[in-house]
């Protein structure tokens, strides 16, 4: 996703999907390369979405705007796609390189489905693990398709033929898919594939996020020119996960205009009043304009057994669950949510140590209700769900059943840091 809509890994991940007959495919990406754009967003101007080709899609637009703008105007605006449509599931990628480690927090891939998880759609985000190597994303994108189909209902198969067209089944695939996703919701599947033959890739490994990243450092251009091209990171470093072209600048971001000005969907100030000229600045290189490229310093790398780029290393195709939260909780934080032989599970009659303290919720005390009214997210209005969410266990198991699935259907092993095949 990051790497705009003519990207051959979505280009060739469309045609795989497609091939395969498994659903309705609706592309909406950049419109040019934007990678490492985390989850930002667009201010200060509208985005446009022009029309293209993309085969095997019903309808795809390219939107000059950021990997979340792009997926968010899908999901949010049925006026894009028509009134009808309703995903199912949201594929973002192939990107061109790892999204692992500590580069998940850049990764404008892992951006455009993290809207999709915010809104409750089974999100998954897809890299390949190439930057050095060709561009052939078809064994990646082959390797996605039985993840794919248990979260669409279609594994375990229940039946001769696709499923998606024998009305025998339908009710079947249909139970399938709403309870896959009543579990998946608020939580993305970061897919790392390695740089291997379809045959010689070892199978699936639910892994832990790493903490392998690059540090950055600086230097001054002390010409100070400011029309000097920018960095071309990928020639510099093997481990840099971007991509091979820059970044559009669109026709309103000039530093003069007075308004914002974008740069491959970064928004700048373009105010008037900064005297550039100013000598009088601060800092070690004198006042006026300064100019700094970025440079790699240290390749901080993360070999834990389990973790994502090892797994990815070994030959086997990394599968982390990421959450929609970051702070960190424990059992403790929810004392109705307790494991049991059967599994998880939430007593939401029992008495929270938390409400306890608080004494009795009135409107907006809950931790489970917005000040304003029910969450917009419907799957955190519900406690169970949303406790869940929090410690994970549920969902580990679930990707489990989706994993053991997905190895069955290609004949691959699994392997997990955690005990959750069940």
């Amino acid at each position: 996703m990051g790497a705009g809509i003519l990207a051959p890994g979505l280009q060739q991940l469309v045609q795989v999907l497609a091939e395969e007959d498994l659903c309705d495919i609706y592309v909406s990406a950049p419109d040019g390369e934007r990678s490492a754009q985390s989850c930002a967003l667009t201010l200060g101007r509208s985005l446009t979405a022009t029309a293209v080709q993309v085969a095997g899609a019903i309808a795809a637009y390219a939107i000059d705007g950021t990997p979340a703008d792009s997926a968010m105007l899908a999901l949010s605006c049925p006026a894009l796609f028509g009134h009808q449509v309703r995903f199912d599931a949201i594929v973002s990628g192939i990107n061109r390189g790892d999204n692992a480690g500590m580069h998940v927090g850049y990764s404008g891939t892992i951006g455009a489905a993290r809207e999709a998880s915010l809104r409750g759609v089974p999100a998954f985000a897809l890299s390949l693990d190439n930057f050095r190597g060709p561009p052939e994303y078809g064994h990646a994108a082959r390797l996605l398709l039985p993840l794919l189909k248990g979260v669409l209902g279609y594994l375990p198969d229940a039946g001769e033929g696709n499923e998606r067209h024998n009305n025998n089944e339908a009710t079947a695939v249909l139970q399938r898919r709403q309870e896959i996703r009543h579990v998946l919701e608020g939580s993305i599947i970061n897919l790392n594939f390695p740089m291997l033959e379809e045959k010689d890739t070892l199978g699936y490994f639910i892994t832990t996020q790493g903490l392998s990243s690059i540090q950055m450092t600086f230097a001054e251009d002390h010409l100070g020119h400011p029309s000097l091209p920018p960095e071309r990171l990928e020639d510099d470093v093997d481990g840099y996960q971007g991509g091979n072209s820059r970044p559009a600048v669109h026709a309103s971001s000039t530093a003069d205009n007075g308004v914002n000005a974008v740069a491959g969907g970064n928004v700048s100030s373009g105010k008037k009043d900064i005297d550039t000229n100013n000598n009088h600045a601060g800092g070690g290189g004198g006042g006026g304009r300064r100019v700094f490229k970025k440079q790699f310093g240290t390749y901080v790398r993360d070999d834990t057994i389990g973790s994502d780029l090892w797994a990815v290393d070994h030959g086997w195709v990394s599968v982390n669950l990421l959450g929609l939260q970051s702070d960190l909780l424990g059992v403790s934080h929810y004392p109705d949510y307790a494991k049991t032989s059967q599994g998880d599970v939430y007593n939401p009659a029992g008495s929270s140590s938390l409400e306890s303290s608080l004494g009795s919720p009135g409107k907006g005390s809950s931790p489970f209700e917005a000040t304003g009214g029910p969450l917009p997210l419907t799957w955190a209005n519900d406690p169970a769900k949303r406790a869940e969410g929090r410690y994970g266990e549920c969902k580990l198991v679930q990707l489990g059943k989706l994993v053991q699935m997905a190895a069955e259907s290609t004949g691959k092993q699994c392997r997990s840091w955690g005990d959750f095949f069940r």
